[in-house]
Formats: structure tokens, C-alpha cells, sequence
């Protein structure tokens, strides 16, 4: 199991006719690059700021108390046109520090990194596609304008 994020986006409505079809595509599609961006933007914030030390990088913590940050560093985002992804490139022990499922016997219940940045990725998406659709259609009229 990976722990990861995934997002697919479909263009459909009076947005998608012809004529707006394809700006709303790339708008559509520059979102997804930033959802994607932001995400690991997140993620690296999530894991190397943990007040307690955990996540800390070696010259910021304790001897003793740092990760390596081998984790962090396996933490890679894709995005293809309609399709973007959060990975940590199968790395063994990412679910365990997700959910702490995989060690029942120990007090730790995981980070819950993961889902907390997908519930806040989820929390952009409309703000982010709006921001983009809005700029792609002003573009558009002033294209329009312009050409008239």
C-alpha cells in the first residue's frame, strides 16, 4: 500500500463547449498542477515542523530525536493533463506512520498527514479552479476584444 493522494478533473457543462473548451481545459489543468504543487508544499511543511521532533531534520534536532529524512525526500507529485498525484514512492513504513495500524501494540496512532492535507487539498480545489477558469476567461474576452 502507498500512502498517496489522487485527483482526476472532467470538464463538463457550458464550459466545455467548443469555443471555452479548450481554455477551461488548460485552466483545468494549470489547477491541477497547482493542487499538486501545494500539496507537496504541505506535506513538506507537515513533515519537518513537528514540534516534538520527530520529523525534524538532523541539524535541526536533538541527536537522537531526527529523522533522516529519507521519507520526505520519496514524497514526489505527478500531473498529467485531467490527472494529478501525491506519492511516497511506496516507501514500507508510510502507512504505518499514516495510521500506526500496522504496530497495534504501541501507543502511536500515526500522523494522519496524509488525510489531513487530502481534506485540505479538497478545501482549495474550488477557490484554485475558480481563480484559473476566471483568468482563462478574461484572457479569452480580451482576445475577443481585442480581434473585433
Amino acid at each position: 500500500m502507498v500512502a498517496g493522494l489522487t485527483a482526476n478533473i472532467t470538464t463538463s457543462g457550458p464550459l466545455a463547449n467548443k469555443r471555452l473548451g479548450k481554455l477551461t481545459s488548460q485552466a483545468s489543468e494549470g489547477a491541477l498542477r497547482q493542487l499538486v504543487e501545494m500539496g507537496e508544499q504541505r506535506l513538506a511543511e507537515q513533515f519537518r515542523t513537528r514540534p516534538g521532533g520527530v520529523f525534524l531534520s538532523v541539524a535541526q534536532a536533538d541527536k537522537g530525536k531526527a529523522t533522516s529524512g529519507h521519507y520526505l525526500r520519496n514524497i514526489h507529485g505527478e500531473a498529467r493533463p485531467s490527472y494529478g498525484r501525491i506519492h511516497d514512492s511506496g516507501v514500507e513504513y508510510g502507512p504505518w506512520l499514516e495510521s500506526g495500524k500496522s504496530n497495534r501494540s504501541t501507543r502511536f496512532k500515526g500522523y494522519h498527514v496524509w488525510r489531513r492535507t487530502k481534506q485540505w487539498l479538497e478545501e482549495q480545489v474550488k477557490p484554485v479552479l475558480r481563480q484559473r477558469v476566471e483568468r482563462a476567461i478574461k484572457r479569452a474576452s480580451a482576445g475577443s476584444a481585442r480581434s473585433s
